[in-house]
């Protein structure tokens, strides 16, 4: 392809992207003008347009690298030919960019299967086998009938062009129908039932993936396949192409990848390249709801980069405005779906379902109405409403169970594994109140651990709270979950102890509910009531709970009670040695008795043989150094905590009173405001932590208390 021919096909595509896709192919013939070969070429890059930046078309690609490999004409696999020893291929299906897909046979399984390859001439471009492998990994990860099911990495070696190459492949579900992109451009919007069924589909898929910690990226209506089912029954839509999808930790650093997505789907983060999070895809699921009813896409621009800016600046149409018929409850919820800031969409694609189907607005109504009702009756100490116990379904008890064991693993991957169980249990079982508490105690713990972002895991969790408690309004567990829940937000935290209260009212039998209202009324600053419902806890627990203990230690440092605090470590110490924060708790203590050199032993041993978090044990280490007046270690340390920061977690209230130990209060002040923006609620130990006592004559540390409600 000569330099004119490129530019003039170049041309020719980016004038036929803004042309309407009804008029698309009247353009092309028009345009080419009775070239056939240009006519091919650009429908072909037409037809791939819908794919690209998949699996199929990937943005390592030059649109010139994807015509010359588009027309072609090379074909990987044969009819009839054996692949890798085992697959029988039937036919070709469609191609991309970046490879191929072909119908088989599985003769190991005798089952139809699906082979996607990359092309030989991308086999030795590591990002590209990057992205195969990850969406075999993430894949794996999710296991539902609305997301396709890949199975395994293969190779295989061919002769094309008088020369051996290996093949790259995977076998996955052979879907057989259409995507919904081609539903739209062959029938043009969908009927309300036909769109409400598809769309309920997706967000189940969607969901399975966000509870199993898995984000899209690239959802699109191109990469939903409309399947008729073999026995005749209703379509199923399945999302396709994960391959450029991640876990929430592999994307939650802004940036490290480039403008990567599809431009008309970008989320406006994608496009500013942010942090991805769920409500990314919740972003595109708005567009695709957007496109089913009205047949075409909220932003164009006259080039995929200007489509994607265009939402930067510009408010997307309303729905009715293109598609009249539209009911007023998809309108609302595509209006919510494309808010700008992530954190203005809705919570979760389960609440998206909720508000295409109208039960959002029910409920929202019914929630009001009953937590009137339950103020009301935690005011007057009375009881509004009495049900008889309940029978959980088998499979949601199962579910229930599995997700405890789960929760076992303070992991990122242990909570949100469990917090696809819980759903699986509220599935089941959707009256049943347990799970919802306990889904609630998850995300809060989450948060509270950094396993979660604040900001996303807090709605979720007193949503999931509120839920339990209309279900059940005498749930020990749900009134708890909402005082956890409560305790841990900026704005709400004085309000906890009335739920706590209720709980205890209900249950006083239950450890969990006296720990958590100790750590509560700890941060008040109530240290002998505290102290009370510590000891309670640690008692009902039978002393076999290490984070009780440390929570009593912990509350001893920050009583000032030194005294106590040795006295009950030499307990813990021989009980719990093998706890990582026991050891840091002991080198707190070690700090403030001035035995420096064994401090920073014991942090060697939380950190590095306990494997306790080594960012806050550097940070217990830069406190060390400036109680022992070595500050020009202290300054290394908070170095790198700072460089730090900008990729993951740490604790900001520690390395605050580090500079307030220096001296650095404008720089201890900048800290606790970073804590602030990012709602993190170890904050609220601000009126009672001991590090931050130098801080507490200053003007502003009144100010900050007030914004965080402390006297409410």
């Amino acid at each position: 392809m000569n330099p004119e021919r490129w530019a003039l096909l170049s041309a020719l595509f980016e004038r036929a992207l803004a042309v309407e896709n009804s008029k698309r192919d009247d353009f092309v013939r028009a345009a080419c003008k009775d070239d056939i070969t240009l006519e091919h070429s650009l429908l072909a890059l037409l037809r791939h347009r819908d794919a690209a930046i998949s699996v199929l078309d990937g943005p390592t690609l030059t649109m010139e690298r994807a015509v010359e490999i588009v027309t072609s004409g090379l074909r990987t696999f044969m009819p009839g030919e054996r692949i890798g020893g085992r697959f029988h291929v039937h036919r070709f299906i469609a191609e991309g960019g970046m490879g191929e897909v072909y119908a088989a046979e599985d003769l190991e399984l005798n089952e139809p299967v699906a082979l996607k390859t990359i092309r030989p001439a991308l086999a030795n471009d590591e990002s590209a086998l990057a992205r195969f492998k990850q969406e075999i990994l993430l894949a794996h990860k999710v296991t539902h009938r609305n997301v396709s099911r890949i199975f395994d990495l293969f190779h295989h070696e061919v002769e094309l062009d008088g020369q051996k190459r290996a093949i790259v492949f995977l076998s996955m579900e052979l879907l057989t129908g259409e995507t919904l992109a081609e539903r739209i451009r062959r029938q043009g919007p969908l009927q309300l039932s036909e769109a409400q069924r598809v769309a309920l589909q997706l967000i189940a898929g969607l969901e399975a993936a966000h509870a199993a910690g898995v984000i899209h990226r690239d959802f699109k209506s191109g990469n939903v396949a409309l399947v008729r089912e073999s026995d005749g029954g209703v379509e199923r839509a399945v999302i396709m192409d994960f391959g450029l999808a991640g876990t929430r930790r592999s994307l939650s650093g802004p940036g490290s990848e480039g403008l990567v997505g599809t431009p008309a789907y970008m989320a406006p983060e994608q496009v500013q390249q942010g942090t991805i999070t769920p409500a990314t895809d919740i972003y595109a699921l708005g567009i695709v709801l957007f496109e089913m009813l009205s047949g075409t896409l909220p932003f164009r621009g006259d080039s995929p980069l200007q489509t994607a800016m265009a939402r930067l600046n510009q408010d997307p149409p309303l729905l009715r405005s293109v598609a009249p018929e539209a009911p007023l409850s998809w309108q609302r919820t595509v209006h919510v779906c494309l808010q700008r800031d992530p954190a203005r969409r809705p919570a979760s694609v389960a609440e998206v379902a909720a508000r295409l189907t109208g039960r959002f607005d029910r409920r929202r109504n019914l929630r009001a109405l009953a937590l009137g009702l339950l103020v009301l009756s935690l005011a007057s100490g009375g009881v509004f409403w009495a049900r008889l116990p309940h029978r959980p379904a088998a499979a949601a008890q199962a579910a229930l169970d599995t997700a405890r064991v789960k929760l076992k693993n303070v992991t990122p991957a242990g909570f949100h594994e469990a917090i696809g169980d819980y759903r699986r249990a509220i599935q089941a079982d959707p009256n049943w109140a347990d799970p919802y508490a306990e889904l609630a105690y998850t995300y809060a713990t989450a948060a509270n651990n950094q396993q979660m972002p604040a900001v996303e895991a807090a709605p979720l969790a007193r949503a999931a709270a509120l839920e339990a408690i209309l279900l059940d309004n005498r749930s020990a567990k749900a009134y708890a979950a909402l005082g956890w829940v409560q305790s841990l937000d900026f704005d709400e935290w004085p309000l906890a102890e009335t739920a706590f209260r209720r709980a205890l009212a209900l249950n006083s039998g239950d450890a969990e509910i006296h720990y958590w209202f100790g750590v509560h009324l700890r941060k008040k600053g109530r240290f002998d009531e505290a102290e009370k419902e510590d000891l309670q806890a640690l008692k009902l627990s039978h002393r076999q709970e290490p984070s009780i203990w440390c929570e009593v230690a912990f509350l001893y440092w920050t009583a000032g009670r030194l005294d106590r605090m040795s006295e009950f470590m030499d307990e813990l110490l021989v009980a719990y040695p093998n706890f990582g924060f026991t050891r840091f708790l002991h080198a707190r203590l070690l700090k403030e008795q001035g035995r420096f050199n064994e401090a920073l032993a014991e942090l060697t041993v939380s950190g590095e043989t306990l494997q306790y978090s080594p960012i806050t044990v550097l940070a217990e280490r830069a406190s060390i150094e400036a109680y022992r007046g070595n500050v020009a270690q202290a300054r290394v340390h908070l170095r790198v905590l700072k460089e730090t920061s900008a990729t993951q977690p740490v604790d900001n209230v520690l390395i605050a009173g580090v500079h307030a130990r220096l001296g650095d209060l404008d720089a201890a002040f900048d800290w606790l405001e970073r804590a602030y923006t990012r709602r993190d609620n170890t904050l609220l130990s601000l009126n009672t932590s001991p590090v931050l006592k130098p801080l507490r004559t200053d003007p502003r540390f009144a100010l900050l208390l007030q914004r965080l409600h402390f006297g409410s």
